[in-house]
């Protein structure tokens, strides 16, 4: 291959490699508009006034403290669903992490190999409804070097949150 074959080459990887960066940045862009209008529509139309949020890769969080209550909006398949968690109404919110493992037991595993596959926000609730996640980071979504930022965030949430917490007073003798 002669120099100039080779420049050529090299520049056509380049200027497809920058052009595939920027349609994944402004594809990016525009979700993460659509998901903040649409969050901001959703917390006007139920009275929230968000004192806290967190934009995550697929999902936003926000917390109206005078109600008490988190609302989350997640994008899906490319449509939007969404949940509000009222505090009131939770035991408990802790953060965990989940791991994907190889063959072999998973003690061997998590001492030699064991990788974070997700770390998730989890609430429990006073009246034994099924838990609730929210993840912070998924493997199949977000970059590995995006875990100690986002497993924070999780902590900063899980800290801020469980301060609030109403507990339950146990019964008198």
């Amino acid at each position: 291959m002669s120099l100039f074959a080779f420049i050529v080459l090299s520049a056509t990887v380049v200027l497809l490699f920058g052009r595939e960066l920027a349609l994944r940045s402004y594809q990016s862009k525009k979700r993460k508009s659509g998901l903040l209008t649409s969050f901001s529509r959703l917390g006007s139309s139920h009275n929230l006034s968000f004192t806290s949020q967190e934009l995550l890769a697929d999902r936003i969080l926000g917390f109206d403290g005078l109600s008490k209550k988190l609302l989350v909006l997640e994008q899906r398949h490319g449509h939007y669903e969404w949940f509000t968690i009222d505090l009131n109404e939770v035991e408990s919110c802790r953060v965990t992490r989940m791991y994907c493992w190889g063959e072999g037991s998973e003690k061997t595993q998590k001492r030699l190999d064991g990788r974070v596959n997700r770390v998730v926000l989890v609430f429990t609730f006073k009246n034994s409804v099924q838990p609730v996640e929210i993840p912070f980071f998924s493997s199949t979504i977000n970059e590995r070097n995006e875990l100690k930022i986002l497993d924070a965030k999780a902590r900063g949430w899980e800290s801020f949150l469980s301060k609030l917490l109403t507990r339950s007073k146990p019964g008198r003798a």
